[in-house]
């Protein structure tokens, strides 16, 4: 009898020690998994708040900061103004939330058929305006979804010259027309012809004037034609 109570008595004192021991594992565990946790949260969280910052939506089109060395260049990606289905995309070197450059009337008006008519001065660029006239050509064709582009000068004696169509906004109305020229930088909207825009660049060097053309266009006709944003 009194074997089988002291048997009794280990067993209780084996289990009570099961337990300590078994409670004792579980609050290592917790423990791990709380400091494996911070860890975690403090390489993730960091990231995550990097990449956030590095994606925004602003003037209806969705950005995605792309970084090349020491270049930072502005991935925009929308819905084409007029062409179904396609998304296009558009590269700049300007931050567009940061560019200032004015705008003067809507951008919100165009026809099928477009040309873009360079002043003599931009004619003789070979900095980044005379490359964002190729960004700026793909844009009005497919982003705008103008069609085909004319190249075409706004001085009649270099276009007889050069056997390019003269264009400017007081002579051409059956199609869109962008003017390029050098001088203080804004966007404006002819008065007359709602389908010519001016651009005035800084200079050779300067492509801000030309990519706010591009933001605000497509904002101001997705302004202007909201059923066209949800499609």
């Amino acid at each position: 009898m009194v074997e089988k109570e002291r048997d009794e008595q280990i067993n209780d004192e084996e289990y009570e020690n099961k337990e300590v021991v078994m409670r004792g594992e579980d609050k290592t565990l917790i423990w791990v998994l709380v400091v494996v946790a911070i860890v975690f949260g403090a390489i993730l969280i960091p990231y995550f708040i990097h990449q956030s910052a590095k994606t925004f939506t602003y003037d209806s089109i969705d950005w995605q900061v792309k970084d090349m060395g020491q270049l930072h260049i502005f991935h925009g990606r929308f819905l084409s103004l007029t062409i179904p289905n396609l998304h296009y995309n558009i590269f700049l070197r300007t931050d567009p939330r940061e560019n200032n450059v004015s705008v003067s009337g809507k951008l919100n008006s165009y026809k099928y058929g477009g040309a873009i008519s360079l002043s003599p001065s931009v004619d003789k660029c070979r900095g980044d305006l005379s490359r964002v006239m190729l960004d700026l050509s793909a844009f009005l064709k497919q982003g705008v979804g103008v069609g085909p582009i004319l190249s075409a000068s706004d001085n009649q004696t270099i276009a007889k010259r050069t056997g390019r169509p003269y264009i400017t906004c007081e002579n051409t109305f059956n199609r869109t027309v962008v003017v390029v020229r050098i001088g203080k930088e804004n966007v404006a909207q002819d008065s007359n012809n709602h389908y010519c825009y001016t651009i005035y660049a800084d200079n050779c060097e300067d492509s801000k004037s030309v990519e706010k053309f591009m933001v605000r266009a497509v904002k101001d006709f997705r302004d202007a034609n909201p059923i066209n944003a949800s499609r």
